[in-house]
């Protein structure tokens, strides 16, 4: 079975932080787990919230960055300092819905895979978990991910990799992280995942509550400085060599500086 790292990138998070962690202490887990923070250099009071968070469990270790280096070298150093064979992000506005560890984890063990997505995704306003926006039904549950739910059709459900996932260490390896070169870091992590023929399932019954309309999150800031197109451009570009040579032209000759977003 092996044990549990649940990494957390943190990065002016002094209002969420107590709240994200408080939702694993809910799970009841009855698995070895641990909790891996690293400080993207807040400059807020993030850092003494995680330290105060330390003191009170002592499953969770604090680690820093000494300058900002964007959300996907924060993962890639909560993976590096994890001890665990097994791993999941939650970030740190973030809450998990009650179960959902303990079922993608014995869903991974059941499966043999390399790695397990939710099937709901809940975005809530600000504080108000009652308060929910819309939520996201992901595709493929209880079933092997194909490579094509990555590429988003029309009446194809959405890809639960697109969300936060769980995964081997082994698998994380072999995918090569996640990139530090743009800010969907999460978004490229699925593409690489898939493309090196990695196995990833859908798990029943698990929910993630994104919350929204609060803060500036990485995702936020990447949106507001207008480098949406330009992010999904670098994804593309990543990973040519699996287009046919029409779409590489299209990728190749795009100008996302030209976009509106």
């Amino acid at each position: 079975m092996g044990k549990l790292s649940i990494i957390i990138p943190c990065y002016n998070c002094q209002e969420t932080l107590a709240e994200a962690v408080e939702s694993i202490y809910r799970q009841d887990l009855e698995i070895p787990f641990e909790i891996v923070m690293v400080n993207d250099a807040s400059p807020d009071s993030t850092r003494q919230i995680m330290t105060d968070l330390a003191t009170k469990y002592t499953e969770i270790k604090v680690f820093d960055h000494s300058k900002n280096l964007g959300g996907g070298a924060t993962r890639n150093t909560a993976v590096e300092k994890s001890t665990s064979d097994i791993i999941f992000c939650l970030d740190s506005d973030d809450l998990l819905g009650d179960g959902t560890l303990a079922k993608m984890f014995d869903f991974l063990n059941d499966k043999n895979c390399d790695a397990v997505g939710i099937s709901t995704s809940i975005k809530f306003k600000n504080r108000n978990i009652k308060d929910i926006a819309f939520t996201n039904n992901f595709g493929y549950v209880g079933e092997k991910i194909p490579f094509e739910n990555l590429l988003e059709k029309k009446g194809q459900p959405l890809c639960s990799l697109y969300s936060t996932f769980m995964f081997t260490i082994k698998a994380f390896a072999i995918a090569g992280g996640y990139p530090t070169n743009h800010g969907f870091d999460t978004q490229s992590f699925a593409w690489r995942f898939l493309a090196n023929g990695l196995t990833a399932y859908t798990c029943p019954e698990t929910t993630y509550l994104h919350r929204i309309n609060f803060g500036r999150s990485y995702y936020i800031r990447e949106y507001e400085s207008g480098k949406l197109s330009h992010n999904w451009f670098k994804i593309y570009a990543e990973f040519l060599f699996l287009f046919n040579d029409h779409l590489k032209k299209e990728i190749i000759d795009y100008d996302p500086s030209n976009s509106i977003i």
